[in-house]
């Protein structure tokens, strides 16, 4: 890390795994799509560390391995004190299973941990034969270890086994003790007891305590959890003494309990405060709780009321637990460390630990690199899924398309085997029999034969019915012409149709790959100017995150490492609102991603405006089929489409086209592709069916982030904006799709308002501009403030009906312009 010393962030400790729990207490909740990044956390944290082994030493690191003769002794002599003091905390029925645990627990510095192990039997009483058997068995064991045991890379070095061969040493040697205790007493219960606790507790604080003493568990939840421990104790061996009347334990956890909360938070202090507590003395537990949660809430407010109102808050409870007692007891000691505290911590006499700094030297390029290229990856391979998933739905519309063009309809086929009978029987002496007299039994025989030609592709005189088959003398030569006439049909059919070709347009999936690359580029390239705005904000804020970098151009993004949950006092609003007026737009409520010993904030940036929508489409009076069809849709890059298109002519294949047009549109816009390159594509594809069947297209983007929004036309009729009771015109002179090579399409670009109404119709409505003035009168006169969406379509189809004599399928979609309230719960 180009020789920079670093310092751990909040998350990266004891309390982080505990904040997913209490993080919605004080913000707000973000589902899980808001973005993991535990690959990219995980990445930073090696890099991290990386950096952070040549950085200075924290207050534990003598703890550790170190280098120099003059250093050795003096950490030595510092592992001897401490293993002495450990070594002296009994728990319950006497027994000592900390001092063998710290000192199984130590490599290099063995040897002094267990020397203050041996020391600390001075002070043991009747158990200090067993600490000293323990102590010896302990040494024992681990000597064997380095002298008999060898691994992979050759023998271990002294001291320096595994943590589970130490674990187990010392699980042994308690084990030993213990049953020395018992025998040295007389087989006591209590003893017994005494016994099994202490080798189960011995090999569990080994592993708690190796988080102080191995190098590569610095600044981790291990290395807090090792503290705690630490700390516990500690306070656990001094809590039966006392000076000039004033309990050490009761003092010292109050001291603990202020520090912590001030440097850590207000969970650690809670949580610090609760160990200290159960060391001191287990009933005034959740007194000690209490202040550091208290004392963590108030501390940006004001030290002194922090401090005073912690010390009111275990006086409370120092009452409530004990009566009246208390004021004689336990709260001179609590009011005896308050008084050492206030000028400490006022006066920042001691230094900040650095377990609870944040990085101030951490350099910016590795958080911006390792989070932004994660997430530049997941962003590029979710449009590559999406265009594949879309190609691939296109695909499976354009091999079931082609099966029903090859497939003549049954309209079609019915008018083949018309034409066929007719032929015959318009020479036949029984004509008038069958088409006159039976004409509905005729008729009947026909349509079901036509069905059945249909679905089987080949008929019989089965087929007929039993009284057409009898009467007809032509019946079995119709017959054979019926099924040669089908033939030709599919044969037709099959030639003109070039659907297939479609299903893998290797030059149009270029340019979507191509369009994709791009937009994420552009989307994920950091912003320097937003960047330094953004992080002056976070350093004003309190949010205590150690680097902030905003990226993106339309789709502002904002990302913090390192936030401290635990100091955090603005609501989820306060810091979207904080933090867009910073960087000149408006953010949604954070999301919070929480792994282990990292927590990562990111804003997104919130939606401009909603829309409203409503359609109708009515079909030409006599027809079947509607030539028009409307779609609209939502994409991931926060856009709103809507298409109208319409197919040139009448019938199925007018109806079949317009659906084509909004599907293939539709599918690839909600893939997050480009409008301009979908309708280039669609034109490719109606030019290559082969059918003299074109279509309109008339398609609307809004940009739901920035309020613009913009109209591609193709041979479209107009549309109107109805904006403070004024009409607004949209249209161009252009042909359909489908017609020449070049797309003739026109795209029109304007920023909206709230209010704006948006009219989008087919030709079948309004074309011209004397053929549109009832249109006009309608929209300008005829809207009302409380006149709803629905309604309005169905006023607009019922006027067109009125007054267009032309006779059309008619098609109207409208949209309406809100203000953005937030994602319906």
């Amino acid at each position: 890390m180009d020789g920079k010393s670093t310092k751990k962030p909040f998350s990266d400790g004891f309390l982080a795994s505990i904040s997913k729990y209490f993080s919605k207490y004080i913000i707000r909740e973000v589902p899980e799509e808001s973005v993991p990044l535990k690959k990219g956390i995980k990445r930073l944290d090696k890099a991290r560390y990386a950096g952070r082994s040549a950085a200075r030493p924290g207050y534990f690191d003598f703890l550790s391995d170190g280098t120099g003769r003059a250093s050795y002794v003096i950490n030595g002599i510092g592992i001897f004190f401490i293993t002495w003091f450990i070594g002296c905390a009994a728990m319950i029925s006497g027994v000592r299973p900390l001092g063998i645990a710290f000192a199984s627990a130590s490599r290099i510095y063995a040897p002094w941990a267990y020397a203050g192990l041996a020391a600390s039997a001075v002070f043991a009483g009747e158990t200090a034969l067993p600490v000293l058997a323990s102590c010896f068995l302990s040494l024992v064991l681990r000597i064997s270890v380095y002298k008999y045991l060898s691994f992979s890379d050759g023998k271990v070095n002294l001291f320096s086994e595994n943590l589970v061969l130490r674990a187990v040493s010392s699980c042994v040697s308690a084990c030993a003790a213990g049953m020395l205790t018992v025998f040295v007493r007389g087989f006591y219960v209590a003893d017994l007891l005494g016994a099994i606790l202490g080798t189960a507790i011995t090999p569990a604080a080994v592993f708690l305590y190796s988080g102080v003493i191995e190098q590569d568990k610095r600044f981790t939840l291990h290395y807090e959890a090792a503290v705690a421990s630490l700390i516990f104790s500690v306070l656990l061996a001094v809590r039966d003494f006392s000076v000039v009347g004033v309990s050490l334990g009761t003092f010292f956890a109050m001291a603990i309990t202020l520090y912590v909360s001030k440097h850590g938070g207000i969970l650690r202090g809670g949580v610090v405060g609760l160990i200290c507590g159960l060391a001191a003395s287990p009933i005034y537990a959740p007194a000690f709780a209490l202040a550091g949660l208290c004392s963590g809430f108030l501390w940006n407010k004001s030290s002194i009321v922090a401090i005073l109102a912690s010390c009111f808050t275990c006086t409370l409870y120092g009452i409530y637990a004990e009566g009246i007692s208390a004021l004689a007891s336990f709260v001179p000691d609590v009011l005896a460390a308050t008084a050492v505290m206030t000028p400490v911590i006022y006066f920042n006499l001691v230094l900040k630990l650095r377990i609870f700094s944040m990085p101030e030297n951490f350099p910016d390029e590795v958080l911006a690199e390792s989070i932004l290229s994660l997430q530049r990856e997941r962003a590029s391979a979710e449009r590559i899924r999406a265009i594949s998933e879309s190609m691939k739905s296109l695909s499976e519309v354009f091999y079931s398309l082609s099966d029903r063009i090859r497939k003549p309809g049954i309209y079609d086929v019915r008018r083949m085997c018309d034409r066929v009978w007719r032929e015959k029987c318009d020479y036949c002496a029984l004509n008038t029999a069958c088409w006159e007299r039976d004409f509905s039994s005729t008729n009947d025989a026909l349509n079901s034969l036509s069905r059945a030609i249909a679905e089987k592709g080949v008929v019989s005189t089965a087929d007929l019915s039993h009284s057409l088959n009898a009467r007809c003398p032509y019946a079995e030569k119709l017959i054979s012409r019926l099924n040669s006439a089908h033939a030709r049909m599919l044969e037709e059919a099959a030639k003109r149709d070039h659907t297939e070709v479609f299903a893998l347009d290797y030059e149009a999936v270029a340019k979507l790959l191509e369009e994709a690359s791009a937009a994420n580029a552009a989307e994920f390239e950091v912003d320097e100017k937003l960047t330094s705005r953004a992080r002056v904000a976070a350093k004003r804020s309190g949010l205590f995150s150690g680097n902030v970098t905003v990226y993106g151009k339309r789709k502002i993004s904002l990302v913090a490492g390192s936030v401290d949950m635990s100091k955090m006092n603005m609501s989820a609003e306060d810091i979207s609102g904080f933090f867009g007026k910073a960087c000149g737009t408006s953010f949604c409520p954070p999301g919070f991603d929480i792994d282990n010993d990292f927590v990562t904030m990111t804003l997104t940036r919130q939606k401009k405006i909603s829309v409203e929508t409503a359609c109708a489409s009515v079909r030409k009076d006599g027809e079947s089929q509607n030539g028009d069809s409307i779609a609209s849709t939502f994409n991931k890059e926060d856009y709103f489409y809507q298409i109208i298109s319409d197919g040139m002519g009448s019938g199925r294949d007018a109806a079949l086209t317009s659906r084509v047009t909004c599907i293939f549109l539709q599918k690839l816009l909600e893939a997050g592709n480009r409008k301009n390159i979908a309708v280039e594509m669609l034109n490719n594809f109606i030019r290559k069916r082969n059918m003299e069947c074109f279509a309109t297209v008339d398609l609307m983007e809004i940009d739901l982030l920035t309020g613009y929004a913009s109209f591609i036309k193709s041979g479209a009729a107009p549309s109107y904006v109805l904006r403070d009771g004024k009409l607004f015109r949209i249209s161009s002179n252009t042909l359909p799709i489908g017609i020449t090579r070049v797309i003739n399409a026109e795209e029109v670009k304007f920023e909206l308002q709230v209010g704006d109404i948006i009219v989008m119709m087919s030709d079948g409505v309004s074309q011209t501009l004397e053929d549109g003035v009832w249109l006009a009168d309608l929209l300008t006169f005829g809207w009302s403030d409380t006149a709803d969406l629905d309604g309005m379509v169905k006023k607009i189809l019922e006027g067109a009906e009125n007054h267009n004599k032309r006779g059309d399928d008619m098609t109207v979609g409208l949209i309406k312009i809100k203000e953005y309230q937030g994602e319906p719960s």
